[in-house]
């Protein structure tokens, strides 16, 4: 029979389950595994991003040997963010540990860190969802709380105003004036709308994505315009033997995605709505994460998740705090516009 001092033993340490928890398979999550965010560890709970105002200018000609003209100085701003502090315990009581019994080729140790996992992974899960929830705020331009309080408000830390809403007027579509291309034409401004709000930065390998709630992108797709391109685009899928639910869909050089979020709406795109940004552009999405609030990860730097483990003296319990101390950013909010159905 298992017993309390398998905790003891090196698996159970701090370093042992950090590294482990950070090299587990996470939950599925859509922009967690997008690659969107480039992850950056910090080692402080601190974030500084300098935001440089200024644009570019013609020069006039002038006489060769008369001393250069002068350019205006760049105005520059610093703006102070902090990371979230997330966490949640994996608990596991005496009587559990006393009721495991070792069989087989299986170990104490590899029995008691079975139900361990199991507590853990579901942990992990929660940890995912709260991250995804974040990422979806700083695509959005609010990053939220759990409770909906709004923890930042990008637009107003950037001191930019919110770009206006994007009427899509699906509705405004027969099969008299579907080659006029109405929707193509709003794909065409929204292009041009991100390459001024992306403000200088490079943008040779932009893409434009659009997560879109459901009642938009069944509009999307069922419209006179577009339901003859939507059919091609899905039996080209069928025969790359992709599953078609909560599907892409490309046109107007966007990639429309139906984006699928939890039951409760809580981690959801409108569902008459979209949420449009771009990928491929390096210094527009970052998220950071700061180090554990212990004295033995003060001043290293971040990692994306912790396993803090803690024996109580009396011998009653076992558990580790999950935890995570992220903070995604969009540096230019400005080309965060919301698409609406109209």
């Amino acid at each position: 029979m298992a017993s309390f001092d398998v905790f003891e033993g090196s698996a159970f340490n701090m370093i042992s389950l950090t590294s482990a928890i950070n090299h587990t398979e996470h939950a599925p999550s859509r922009l967690r595994s997008s690659g969107l965010f480039r992850p950056r560890g910090v080692n402080t709970t601190k974030i500084a991003i300098e935001e440089k105002h200024g644009s570019l200018s013609l020069i006039q000609t002038s006489e060769r040997g008369t001393p250069p003209s002068e350019s205006a100085n760049k105005r520059r701003n610093i703006k102070d963010f902090r990371t979230v502090h997330l966490s949640r315990n994996a608990r596991l009581v005496a009587d559990e540990v006393a009721g495991i019994r070792a069989f087989g080729s299986q170990s104490e140790l590899e029995s008691v860190m079975a139900v361990y996992k199991e507590r853990e992974e579901e942990k992990i899960m929660e940890m995912d969802l709260t991250i995804e929830r974040l990422m979806l705020g700083a695509i959005s331009g609010k990053i939220l709380d759990a409770d909906d309080t709004v923890i930042y408000n990008l637009f107003d830390e950037f001191r930019v105003n919110s770009p206006a809403n994007i009427s899509f007027a699906f509705s405004g579509i027969t099969q008299a004036n579907a080659d006029n291309g109405v929707i193509n034409k709003v794909c065409l401004d929204i292009k041009r709308q991100l390459k001024k709000a992306l403000h200088g930065m490079p943008t040779g390998g932009m893409r434009i994505k659009a997560l879109c709630g459901d009642n938009f992108f069944d509009a999307l797709v069922h419209n006179a315009e577009t339901m003859q391109p939507y059919k091609n685009w899905q039996a080209a899928e069928v025969l790359k033997d992709r599953n078609l639910a909560y599907s892409t869909f490309r046109y107007g050089g966007i990639t429309f995605e139906n984006y699928e979020g939890t039951d409760d709406g809580k981690v959801a795109i409108g569902t008459d709505e979209c949420r449009i940004y771009v990928e491929g552009v390096p210094g527009l999405f970052d998220i950071y994460f700061a180090p554990a609030d212990t004295m033995n990860f003060v001043n290293t730097k971040g990692l994306p998740m912790y396993s803090l483990p803690y024996r109580d003296p009396r011998d009653k319990f076992w558990e580790a705090e999950i935890q995570s101390n992220p903070l995604p950013i969009c540096t230019r909010p400005k080309s965060l516009p919301k698409g609406v159905k109209a």
